[in-house]
C-alpha cells in the first residue's frame, strides 16, 4: 500500500546515481563490475525499484498509524524548538526528517497548531541546510491558507519535499537527502513503537511495526552508499544494523515468497520481544540525533 509516494519518489533516482558512482555493497557482493553494462543497469534499477518500495512517507505512516486506531499524543514529536539548537549538518538533516514525520503525524491528526510549529521547525533547518529558498515564506502562507484541508496540505507537503530533494541532487548533496529520509522513516518507527507500547493490545500497530523488517534494510543500505561521519556512522548506521538483526528473528507465516531480491517477504508474525527491542534502539538513535 503506496497512496502518498511523493516526497520520497526521487529516491530512485539519488539512488541509481550514486550507485553509477559508487562502489556499493551490492555491487561488491553481486561481482557487479565483470557483468555487460545493460545486465548492470538493469539488475540497478530493480534493486533501487525494491529500496524505493520498501521505505513508507512519513504521511503514509500516519495514516496508517491513524487507521490502526492511533489517537495523537502531544508528547510524541519532537519538541520544535531544538531546530533552533546547534548541530553539524548532518544532524540537521536527520532532524529535518525527523520534523518532516511529525509535521505529517500532526497534519493527519488535524493539530492545525502543531503543524505551524512543526512548519516553522523545517523552515528553520532549511534555512541551515541552505534551503530557504524553498523552505521559506511562500510555503507557510500556503499551509495557513489550506490547513484545514488534508487533501491540499498533503499535495503542499509532498511538493515541499519533492523540491528539497531535487535542489539537494542539484548540489551533489545526496548524502544529505538520505539522511534526510532515514530521518523520516526513524521517526515514523519511534512513534509506532511509542504508541505500540501504550496501545499494547494493538495487534494492527504490531504488525505495522513488524512489516519494517523490509524498510528497515533499505534504509540502513541507502544509508551505507553514502559518505558519512564516524559519528553519524555510530549513532545512526550502527544502532540501524542492530536494529536489522532484531526484526530479522522475525519469522514468516508463508516462508515460500520471494521478492525480486530474492529475499523473503510477505506477512510477519508479530513477536513482542522483537518489537520492544526495536523500540528501544530507535529511542536511544532518536536521543543521540537529538542530544
Amino acid at each position: 500500500m503506496r497512496k502518498f509516494k511523493c516526497p520520497y519518489i526521487i529516491l530512485f533516482f539519488i539512488v541509481f546515481l550514486f550507485s553509477c558512482n559508487e562502489t556499493s555493497n551490492y555491487e561488491k557482493n553481486s561481482n557487479i563490475n565483470s557483468q555487460p553494462i545493460d545486465t548492470i543497469i538493469e539488475i540497478q534499477d530493480t534493486h533501487v525499484e525494491n529500496i524505493y518500495f520498501n521505505v513508507p512517507t512519513p504521511m503514509e505512516t500516519a495514516y496508517i498509524l491513524k487507521k490502526a486506531g492511533a489517537i495523537y499524543d502531544f508528547s510524541l514529536p519532537l519538541d520544535p524548538n531544538k531546530a533552533q539548537n546547534d548541530y553539524t549538518s548532518e544532524e540537521q538533516a536527520l532532524l529535518l526528517g525527523l520534523y518532516g514525520s511529525d509535521l505529517n503525524y500532526t497534519i493527519v491528526s488535524s493539530k492545525n497548531q502543531e503543524t505551524m510549529f512543526y512548519l516553522n521547525s523545517t523552515k528553520i533547518l532549511g534555512e541551515k541546510l541552505g534551503l530557504g529558498n524553498i523552505l521559506n515564506e511562500e510555503v507557510k502562507e500556503r499551509v495557513e491558507n489550506n490547513i484545514n484541508s488534508k487533501d491540499s496540505m498533503q499535495v503542499i507537503i509532498s511538493d515541499l519535499f519533492w523540491k528539497v530533494e531535487m535542489s539537494l541532487k542539484d548540489d551533489d548533496r545526496e548524502s544529505i537527502s538520505a539522511l534526510i529520509i532515514a530521518g523520516g522513516w526513524i521517526e515514523g518507527l519511534y512513534i509506532a513503537t511509542q504508541i505500540s507500547n501504550q496501545m499494547q493490545g494493538n495487534q494492527e500497530i504490531k504488525s505495522i511495526i513488524c512489516q519494517q523488517k523490509y524498510s528497515s534494510r533499505s534504509v540502513l543500505e541507502l544509508l551505507k552508499n553514502k559518505r558519512v561521519s564516524s559519528h553519524t556512522f555510530e549513532t545512526v548506521i550502527e544502532p540501524l544494523e542492530e536494529i536489522n538483526s532484531a526484526f530479522a528473528m522475525l519469522e514468516l507465516e508463508d516462508k515460500t515468497i520471494k521478492n525480486n531480491d530474492n529475499l523473503s517477504s510477505g506477512t510477519l508474525l508479530i513477536n513482542d520481544d522483537v518489537i520492544s527491542d526495536v523500540r528501544l534502539i530507535i529511542e536511544q538513535i532518536r536521543t543521540d540525533i537529538t542530544h
